[in-house]
């Protein structure tokens, strides 16, 4: 059914399903990737346990079965800003030390690794590269995106919104159907665990691969919580990309989507502290230049 779709979505679909090499330029062309390496910090946020339809996790985090690209955990301690004297009399102030929410299971780095992209013999293999590439099984292709685009040095935040999403209790005790948003009040059973529980099990390992990672955190989405021996779980809707980015267009998104807001915040805190740390220092370098 690709194609059709493809043809009724016009050039953006025939591009999203790869019946152009648009995903394979952007991903291979340095024309795109140039640009990307300029920034001091690319940070993508993907939703996991199959709780996103709309990007999800293998394309949010660009992982792929089979690919060994390195991601090394970081410390809540990377976020810790040292105090700055001079903005003290600044009046936004962000604290120190922020603490993730509830929501979020980790970060990622990834370790960017260098590549020449100026030599005209260097773009002409690539180019025939990626043409091979698009003659090989998808899965090939796949693991060669995330390698390549790996190596643009990343952090990835992983966000966990599977308490959130919309959901319908199928069954229950008084054998009724209803639907909830994500009010905690409202979605809370006594039974359940805390989701923060089933993450300590990450807290070992320090060092993972796109495909372990893959493996790990790609699907999940109805193992969000028992709630009883005889009661299945909730059947989760995965709108985890509008709640993420807590979507308030109007009140019934809003009432949906509240559950996102606290990961929002922190990206919000986590960009203003880092552009606090980073700032003196660019300043500090144009100044010596000049």
């Amino acid at each position: 059914v690709e194609y059709p779709i493809a043809r009724i979505l016009d050039q953006t679909g025939q591009d999203l399903f790869r019946f152009s090499s648009v995903m394979e330029e952007l991903t291979f062309d340095p024309r795109f990737l140039a640009p990307l390496r300029r920034f001091q910090q690319r940070i993508a946020y993907a939703n996991v346990f199959g709780t996103d339809f709309q990007v999800p996790t293998p394309t949010a985090a660009f992982w792929a079965l089979d690919s060994d690209s390195p991601h090394l955990v970081e410390t809540w301690d990377d976020h810790e800003l040292e105090d700055d004297p001079a903005s003290q009399d600044e009046p936004l102030k962000v604290p120190n030390k922020l603490s993730p929410p509830s929501t979020i299971v980790m970060a990622l780095s990834t370790p960017q690794v260098d590549v020449d992209d100026d030599d005209d013999d260097d773009n002409d293999g690539k180019s025939q590269r990626r043409q091979s590439l698009e003659n090989q099984d998808p899965s090939t292709m796949f693991r060669e995106w995330s390698r390549q685009l790996d190596s643009l040095g990343w952090t990835k935040v992983l966000v966990d919104v599977r308490e959130h999403v919309p959901s319908v209790s199928v069954w229950s005790s008084s054998s009724s159907s209803s639907i909830s948003g994500s009010d905690s009040e409202t979605t809370t059973v006594e039974t359940k665990p805390k989701i923060n529980n089933k993450y300590s099990k990450y807290s070992t390992k320090t060092k993972w691969t796109a495909d372990e990672l893959l493996r790990e955190f790609g699907a999940g989405l109805l193992a969000a919580s028992t709630v009883g021996l005889f009661s299945p779980p909730p059947l989760r809707i995965p709108l985890g990309h509008t709640v993420m980015i807590a979507n308030a267009k109007d009140s019934l998104n809003r009432w949906l989507t509240s559950g996102g807001k606290p990961v929002m915040e922190w990206l919000s805190l986590s960009m203003i502290q880092t552009l606090q740390k980073i700032t003196p220092k660019v300043l500090n370098k144009t100044t010596g230049e000049s």
